[in-house]
């Protein structure tokens, strides 16, 4: 008899939910991303050619009253041309602050995140629990998260018989019963799917090289528009310095203050704020499920998998001898 074709499964995961989408080939997002900055190059483009304009054509009022003219050169058209001078230049540092955020994401918030995940792997023990998988939408639609409900027990089970339900985000978009929860030593709320530390940990290995391909990127972006208000200084300083040469050197003065103070502070208080916020909600953020509790709402609980995640019941109850690592490695 003709051996029996075993059907395909195509969606990605073993229980028939839907895992995280595959994502483009590097080259096809490197050239989505430099098409994406053109407008922005075209428009600091437009800036420097504006600020060579002005350079060699410089307000006509002044021009008129300098070359002879009778009339008093009218001031607010001049004002108006200076201020947008100034405007360009401010646009610029701006434009460089977002991409040295961005820049500082990718060398320092990335790798900090993986060697999390890391600490995960090579610290981390395993208690079993349930995922119940729920996909919200924010800002009218617009914004789609991925959450993952978890229930595990308390990994030192004998001396705390509780347990600990969170929700954090997760990659695989289904949720699963009885798998096993990786947790960090003194670190109860810690829990995250061993599968998705696994996911997570081959992706940051497999893409390093296009992380730093793309903060190189994000670096040049960082040169660009950080070195572009030079030249609208100095064609600033060209028009209107009065001679005395306070207006020069204020200016000079507030360009190297935003780019040793303000530039460096402003990119490292951000991503550290992004890092400890995410920290604190992957390792420090739960609570203790109370006994008995049943929830039909939010999806915080063990769930029935016969009915689809829809109907909840209270946690289980195990025998305070009752060894994880020993039911899960007769489960495997």
């Amino acid at each position: 008899m003709p051996k029996s074709k075993v059907a395909r499964n195509t969606t990605g995961n073993e229980e028939g939910g839907q895992g995280r989408p595959r994502p483009l080939p590097f080259r096809a997002q490197l050239a989505q991303i430099i098409c994406a900055t053109i407008p922005l190059m075209a428009l600091i483009g437009y800036f420097l050619y504006e600020a060579f304009d002005r350079q060699h054509h410089p307000c006509e009022a002044d021009d008129q009253y300098n070359n002879g003219g009778d009339d008093q050169p009218d001031q607010t058209e001049c004002y108006d041309e200076l201020l947008r001078l100034v405007d360009m230049t401010a646009i610029c540092l701006i434009v460089c602050l977002l991409w040295t955020i961005l820049a500082v994401y990718l060398n320092f918030y990335v790798p900090r995140r993986h060697e999390l995940l890391k600490r995960y792997m090579d610290e981390g023990s395993a208690v079993l629990g349930d995922v119940f998988y729920e996909k919200t939408s924010s800002c009218g639609g617009c914004r789609k998260k991925h959450h993952g409900h978890l229930t595990y027990r308390h990994p030192n089970f004998k001396v705390f018989p509780v347990y600990v339900r969170k929700t954090i985000e997760v990659a695989k978009h289904y949720s699963r019963k009885k798998t096993p929860i990786v947790v960090l030593p003194d670190k109860p709320y810690s829990g995250i799917p061993r599968s998705e530390v696994e996911t997570d940990y081959a992706a940051a290995i497999k893409t390093r090289k296009r992380r730093l391909t793309i903060a190189a990127f994000c670096w040049t972006w960082v040169a660009f528009s950080g070195l572009a208000p030079i030249y609208l200084i100095i064609v600033l300083n060209g028009l209107y310095d009065t001679g005395d040469g306070k207006f020069t050197m204020i200016s000079w003065i507030m360009y190297a203050a935003f780019i040793a103070l303000i530039l460096p502070l402003v990119s490292i208080l951000v991503n550290n704020f992004t890092w400890n916020r995410y920290l604190f909600q992957t390792t420090m953020l739960g609570r203790i499920a109370e006994e008995g509790e049943q929830r039909n709402g939010s999806g915080n609980g063990w769930f029935d998998g016969d009915t689809g995640g829809k109907i909840y019941i209270p946690p289980r109850q195990y025998s305070a001898d009752e060894n994880d690592e020993t039911t899960m490695n007769a489960q495997a």
